[in-house]
């Protein structure tokens, strides 16, 4: 017999001995394991949520963040599309005003200039590409439901403002055939392109 090798007569005994051993355990034994297998499945669940509150939390904060630099980019070119349409408004008056006068009166340069700037758009495109991430994602729920509210009539109001210039931009497109009529476009392009 080798030296690493047990004897027969050894592994039925440890057998036994297991068997017997298992036979032994009384219900306060079972109780234990049940009770920590029990306690180590329940913190695991608590351990859990506090992880994706944590995370969610995180997001939350990181969303925010993004969703606050876009709202600065959308007043940044709205305020820019304001002081455009005062100036075209202020241009359009001229014009028109212009045209209302003797046209021996009408100052060429001018005349060309204002037809150029009523023939101009600045059409707003909104920076929408947080709030439209939340909304697929279904990150929105991370935020309060009156914050959520107010995100969602900011939407529907830059749709409305994308669509009003997408309606002066027709319109506009509809007077160029009557304006090539009366002017000569090669003039305004060369103002509007310096």
């Amino acid at each position: 017999m080798e030296k690493n090798q047990v004897p027969e007569t050894e592994k039925d005994l440890s057998n036994k001995e297991v068997i017997n051993s298992l036979k032994k355990k009384n219900w306060k034994s079972y109780f234990k394991e049940f009770f920590m297998l029990f306690l180590a499945v329940v913190l695991g669940f608590f351990v859990e949520n506090q992880r994706e509150e944590y995370v969610e939390n995180k997001s939350a904060k990181v969303l925010a963040q993004s969703m606050l630099e876009d709202l600065e980019q959308d007043r940044e070119a709205l305020l820019e599309g304001i002081r455009f349409m005062k100036e075209k408004d202020q241009n359009m008056d001229d014009f028109l005003h212009m045209l209302h006068a003797p046209g021996e009166d009408w100052d060429t340069v001018a005349f060309y200039k204002s037809m150029t700037m009523v023939f101009s758009t600045f059409p707003f495109s909104p920076t929408e590409g947080t709030y439209s991430q939340m909304k697929s994602s279904g990150t929105l729920r991370y935020f309060d439901q009156g914050l959520v509210n107010q995100m969602n009539a900011y939407d529907n109001q830059l749709k409305k403002t994308v669509f009003r210039d997408e309606l002066v931009e027709k319109g506009e497109w509809e007077l160029v055939p009557i304006a090539a009529t009366l002017v000569n476009f090669e003039v305004t392009g060369e103002l509007r392109f310096n």
